[in-house]
């Protein structure tokens, strides 16, 4: 099931990069669950890019990093993964246990989503999708990551906390730290293991709750030009 915020899409490789976004929801009946997000620039040639978003954050809360996307030419769809009525997110005793029934859910609806894209043809999924995280949308991509590691081509993560970055290769993984908030045990590799499977993790003066829209026109910068260096690895 498909609902669409405005008109039918219909854009082309060499049309403008849709920067404002269009909202649709897609519905996994099989789960109940349902999907909203906001598209941009959809087309079948586009490779696909997921940006995924921290707790309680809304579509259009990424549209810095969605639209930045958008230019470099990806089709980017920015998901809402919390949903009203979903229980609440714990934050205490053992978090990453805790939630992990609820990032479960998550890479379940990033799943559905994925291969909804390809039928609707809003993205070229034949090439693997970037996934862009930040907070619990982080630890979704490392958890997605991970179990489709086939479908991905690269994972920038802002700030992720409860789960491990994947000590791998492929797909491609970069990380910015921000400078309030400290990882869970083992989440961030060490440098000797970043070196070891050229990963990217940078530490930054940015806080973990400014890593959206909320960011400084500076701090904008420095969270697109990590990103930029991250797609540009080969």
């Amino acid at each position: 099931m498909i609902v669409l915020g405005s008109s039918p899409f219909c854009a082309s490789p060499a049309a403008p990069p849709d920067v404002a976004g269009h909202t649709i929801e897609l519905f996994d009946s099989n789960h109940g669950r349902r999907i909203p997000a906001r598209m941009y620039h959809p087309g079948p040639r586009r490779p696909l890019a997921l940006v995924l978003p921290g707790v309680g954050a809304r579509p259009g809360d990424y549209s810095s990093i969605a639209g930045y996307l958008a230019k470099k030419g990806f089709a980017v769809a920015e998901l809402q993964l919390e949903l009203p009525g979903d229980p609440p997110i714990p934050n205490a005793a053992d978090v990453a246990a805790l939630r992990r029934p609820e990032l479960t859910v998550n890479v379940e609806s990033v799943r559905y989503f994925v291969s909804k894209v390809r039928e609707l043809r809003y993205a070229n999924t034949n090439s693997p999708a970037v996934l862009v995280g930040h907070s619990n949308g982080g630890d979704v991509a490392m958890l997605y990551g991970s179990q489709h590691p086939s479908q991905v081509r690269a994972i920038f993560s802002l700030d992720n906390l409860r789960v491990p970055i994947p000590r791998v290769s492929r797909p491609h993984i970069c990380s910015i730290r921000s400078n309030n908030q400290k990882a869970d045990k083992g989440v961030v590799p060490s440098p000797a293991q970043a070196r070891a499977f050229n990963m990217r993790i940078e530490q930054t003066r940015i806080r973990h709750e400014d890593m959206w829209n909320a960011a400084s026109e500076r701090e904008q910068k420095l969270i697109t030009a990590a990103l930029d260096s991250c797609l540009s690895d080969k």
